[in-house]
Order: structure tokens, then sequence, then C-alpha cells
């Protein structure tokens, strides 16, 4: 009862985030996101007031301040002013950046590759779809491009990005915008779509022989190649803050109404071309005009001491004239709102009646605190969520922060950032080790957020540690032979078979093999490997009779990953090993492009490291047979379980 008690409570906390009435919600650009963070994170600090900025693309923003779920939105997509009008919304720029084109190329500096909007239109319609075409060749003599065709990444979600990259390429190219057109999401005829500028950059930098366009942020974290784009003055542009500002700077802001104007395609000559504007959404006369003036407090704060962050991360803030007249838009056209507050009174209710389910509970420290708020913001994200469930497997040893990246498939120096986020809200916690940081799952003030959520605590009884913990040597620790078992053996167990000896640390022995072995595992799984830093000098396709027979190794479990294999007649395995299926989608199944066939071994990937980093972390020492079955069941319905592992478990 007390367990259901605090669950009910922890839902309860999440619908109504912080339940304090000057805390700010907001949903939108992820070209964007990197400035508003850091803003919310400097704001918190100065004010102690919480913005949760959701990055979930601009239409997806746009469709919350419609719906009244958020209290500001963000786009890099201009909402015309009798649109506004009819929503009785107001929209103002906060800061100025570009959209850049990445591309993956071998032996291709940064900076070196050179496109024209035409050129790049021709390249997402289908018509050029080697790198070797003469079009590209002629705009890069000194490059040696390779006779490979390109991989196309575009966005899945409705992009301001998007908006924005299209906008120039309907103004480069007379067929473009024939054919498909303007918008934050267009029919893409060739390509494989990630979400988010954070998933465009990802897939770029996995694909060889790739192109994407991101926002320049994301170029400068993810260490991508960018090209130089054509303006219409001519002139072959790098993505800069100058050239971004001379973009900005060719528009009169004084005539525009509620601001609507694009900054792409300028004739300033020495203006990037595809620069881009972030507006925010905020209602002109809200039912919570307390919300509004948050808001704009907080906007006030990012135009005026937040200016230098911007600078920072590669964006261009507004300049002071501008800055100026977008206060008295402020003046003129939000009003304070009309009546009580009623939706933040709803989620203080809300709120009251968890504090009061707690209560009941007994024993629980009051969560509505900022601590709590920090801690249910930290992991509103899905990385970070991902990353402080994986930690708590590893708790109380930790993994250091390449080790977590590694895992979770994310570059190290995004995984870096989410991992900071985490210790700020107390839910991580670090220590140098040579060269490493290792981070750990804490408990201490986060203990019962984190019985809240996973029901976890037993795990993490020692809240007086003030660091992680290395884990015990492993001399004393029995080891376990695991075999894993698909029929083909070429992708998913051998993916298995090398995370499972990385991170058993000694204690696990993993095998893999096949009833009908392919001969050689699948190149997309050597190749994802190798990038993720595992060795594969040693995996191969074997036969599952290599160990059958008595000369065979003892087997202390035998799991099966793919469904054709559970179905087999296996043969009988020395050593009286436990059996487990833990059915996943075969990756190299469905036809498609290169890059989506990379993303679905990606996909099953993820899928397997959590599985081997939760196996490797049971107490199988501890375990009677009943409770370690169960737990074997628990990991095969993992995310990405097959429905015949579902069917399975739920039959059993």
């Amino acid at each position: 009862m007390r367990r259901s008690l605090l669950l009910i409570a922890a839902v309860l906390l999440v619908l109504a985030p912080g339940a304090r009435a000057d805390d700010l919600t907001g949903a939108g650009s992820t070209f964007a996101y990197p400035i508003i963070w850091k803003w919310s994170e400097a704001f918190r600090a100065a004010t102690g007031t919480d913005v949760a900025y959701q990055s979930v693309g601009s239409s997806a923003g746009v469709n919350r301040i419609r719906a009244k779920t958020v209290d500001f939105g963000a786009s890099d997509k201009p909402l015309k002013p009798e649109d506004l009008d009819r929503l009785g919304l107001g929209q103002f720029p906060i800061v100025f950046g570009g959209v850049v084109p990445v591309v993956n190329l071998a032996g291709v500096a940064p900076g070196t590759m050179r496109f024209t909007g035409a050129v790049l239109a021709d390249i997402y319609m289908g018509k050029i779809t080697r790198w070797s075409d003469p079009a590209l060749k002629a705009l890069n003599p000194d490059l040696d491009l390779p006779d490979t065709l390109i991989a196309v990444i575009h966005r899945s979600d409705g992009s301001g990005t998007t908006f924005n990259w299209v906008s120039y390429l309907a103004k480069a190219s007379a067929d473009w915008k024939r054919e498909l057109g303007e918008g934050s999401s267009v029919a893409w005829p060739v390509g494989s779509g990630a979400r988010g500028n954070e998933g465009v950059a990802l897939e770029v930098k996995r694909t060889p022989n790739a192109i994407g366009y991101v926002e320049f942020t994301y170029v400068t974290q993810a260490g991508l190649t960018y090209g130089l784009v054509q303006n219409r003055a001519g002139r072959f542009i790098a993505p800069s803050a100058a050239s971004f500002q001379a973009a900005a700077l060719g528009v009169d802001w004084a005539q525009t109404r509620d601001f609507y104007a694009t900054i792409n395609d300028s004739a300033v000559p020495e203006a990037y071309p595809i620069a881009a504007t972030t507006f925010v959404l905020l209602y002109k006369a809200p039912a919570d005009g307390a919300a509004n003036r948050t808001a704009l407090d907080f906007f006030d704060f990012a135009l005026g001491e937040g200016s230098d962050y911007a600078s920072q991360l590669g964006y261009v803030p507004l300049p002071a004239p501008l800055v100026q007249q977008v206060r008295t838009y402020w003046a003129a056209t939000f009003k304070s709102g009309s009546g009580a507050a009623n939706r933040r009174a709803a989620m203080q209710g809300q709120a009251n009646l968890g504090q009061a389910i707690l209560g009941q509970a007994g024993g629980v420290r009051r969560l509505l605190s900022d601590d709590a708020v920090a801690m249910f913001d930290a992991l509103a994200q899905p990385t970070r969520f991902d990353a402080f469930r994986l930690l708590l497997r590893y708790a109380p040893f930790g993994l250091n922060a390449g080790d977590v990246a590694r895992l979770l498939a994310v570059p190290h120096n995004t995984m870096s950032t989410h991992l900071a986020h985490l210790e700020r809200a107390g839910l991580v916690a670090s220590r140098r080790e040579g060269r490493s940081i290792i981070y750990t799952a804490t408990a201490g003030k986060a203990a019962e957020v984190m019985e809240l959520l996973l029901g976890e605590l037993p795990a993490l009884a020692d809240a007086g540690a003030a660091f992680p913990r290395l884990r015990p040597g492993e001399a004393a620790e029995r080891r376990y032979n695991v075999l894993l078992v698909c029929s083909h053996n070429s992708a998913r167990s051998i993916m298995a078979e090398a995370v499972l000896n990385r991170e058993g640390g000694g204690r696990f022995h993993a095998f893999s093999a096949g009833s009908v072995p392919r001969g050689a595992p699948h190149k997309l799984a050597l190749e994802l490997l190798r990038n993720l830093g595992y060795t594969t000098d040693d995996l191969r396709s074997k036969s599952w009779d290599e160990f059958a027979g008595r000369a065979a190794e003892p087997m202390d479990f035998v799991i099966t990953v793919c469904d054709a294999a559970a179905g087999e007649s296996c043969p009988v395995f020395p050593g009286h090993p436990l059996s487990a299926h833990w059915g996943l989608a075969d990756p190299a199944a469905g036809a498609g492009t290169e890059a989506e066939l990379r993303a679905a071994f990606v996909r099953s990937y993820r899928q397997i490291a959590a599985r081997m980093s939760a196996f490797v972390n049971l107490p199988l020492e501890s375990l009677d047979l009943a409770s370690l079955k169960a737990r074997l069941g628990a990991i095969a319905i993992m995310d990405g379980a097959t429905e015949m592992t579902l069917a399975a478990r739920a039959a059993a």
C-alpha cells in the first residue's frame, strides 16, 4: 500500500512540476535548445525560478502553446500576423543562428567543401545521388570526393530548422519550389529521417558518406564537418557569429509587424545564406497573468545579462536597438491577464494532494522542494532518463562517462553535458579516477525520488557515501559462461557477445553461436561495435555444435536473442545451463537505405546493451532459482521485446 501511495504521489508531482507559482514551462525549437537551457540554468541561479523547456521541435512547440499546455512556445518559423491575431498570440525574436550542411566524408576537413543552394536542392531531391557527381566536383576541384552513394539525412519531425533550410532551397531552386515548396516539413523524396537537431547530428556522425543539416551549435558540440554555402552575392560563406549577424542586420525590423521576417538568402555580401531566427510565442491576454510576467522576466534576463551566453555558444544575440524594440513590443502587446491563474491553481491542487498522500505514506520527507523540482526536470529529457536508469543498474560502483555514452550510443561530449545536468540535480555523483570521471546514481537527498520512480532504493542503501565506491575485486567472484544464440549468428548475438564480455568485467565469459551461421558477422554490426570502442578481432559466426558434446566448455546460461532460435531444437549443452529467451527484431531484416539500416543496428545495439547491463548487475549468488528465473524474465520484456517474447512472458 505504501508503495502504491508513493507512486501515485510521484505521478501527481510529475504532472505538476515543482508546483511553484513562479515556475515556467516552455516547448519547441531544438535549434535554440542549447541557449534556452543555458539561460534557464543561469536564471535559476539568479532568481530561484525554474524554466522547464522541452526540446520537441518548432511545430510541436506551436501546438503546445496553442493547446495552453505550456507557458511559452519557441519556433524557428515565424507565425504570420493574421495567424497571431486569430490565436491571440504575440511573438518576438530571441536569438539568431544558422542552419549548416554537415557531411561525413573521409579526408574532408571542416569548412573545405563548397555547396550552392541549387546543388543542395538537387541532393535532397535525389537528382544528385553520388559524391562524384560532376556538379559537386566542379565546386570542389581540390577535394578527392568518393564515387559512393550519398546518404541523405533529414528531419523526421516538424521543424523550424527544416523550415529555414527548405525556405532557402526554394529560393535557390525553381524545381524545389515547384515540386516540394516550403514548410516545417515536406514530402522528402529521398533519405532517412531523424528527430531533432541532435538526432540528425548523431546519424550523420554515424553514417559514412552522409549529408545532413543542423543548427551551428550542434556542429561545434558534435565535432561535425560543415560545408560552405554560396550566398546571393556569389561568395562561399562559412557559418559564424559574424556571418549570421550580417544576415540579421540586413532586415529592417522596425518595418515588420510582429517581427514577421526571415533572414535567409540575404543580399548582404558578408551574410551566411541560411541564417535563422528563433521566436517566442506568448498569449497576449492569458488567464494566468503571472505566467506571462515570469516569462517576460526570463526573456528580459536572456536578452540582457544572458546575451554573453548566446555568443559563447555560437549564436548571435539581438543587437541593442532590436532588444529595445522587443521590450517596447512587450509593453504594447502583452497584458497581465484576466482572472485567477486557473491552470497553476489546478497544478497546485494536484501537488497538495500529492503531499497529503506522501504524508499518509509516512517517513518520507517533503518532496515539494527545489531538489525535487530539479530532479524531475533533469529526468524529463529522454537521454538523461536512460543514463540515470543505466547508472542505477551499476550503483554504487558507477561507470565512466565514456562507458555511459557507449552503452547508450550517444556522442561522448553530448553525454558529458547530460551527466553534468544530472549531477547538478543531485541524481548522480562523480569522482575523478586518473583521466576518467566516474559517475554513479546517488542515494542521499535523491533517495525518495528514486524510490518513487524506480523502486531501486534497496540497491542504493548506502546514503552516507560521499563518492562512488569502486567495484570489489573480481578474484573471489565465480565466472559465469553464457552462450548467446541466434540462428544465423551474424548480428544480434554477435553484438550481445561483445557487450557482455566487456560489461561483465571478467565475471562473465560470453560466447555466441547459431544453428545455421552466416559464416561471418554482419559488416554493420562490426562497424558499429568498432565505432563504439569494442574489440572485434575475435568475433566470428559460429555453429552451436562447437558448444555441444562432452568436450565443450560447460555453460551456465543459454540465452536466445531471436525468435527463430527459440523455436529450434537445440543440442544438449554441457553444464545444465539455465535458459532464457530475449527476443529482439532483426536489424538487418528491413529493406531501406543504408542510413535506415544503420539506424536499425543502433536501435538493436541499445536494446542489447540495456539487457546486458541489467544482467551483469544481477546478484546471482544470492538469488534462488525461482527468483533468478523471474529476473531473467523481467529482462526479456524490456524495451524492444518481440511479440513472441511478450506473449511467452504473459503466459508464464
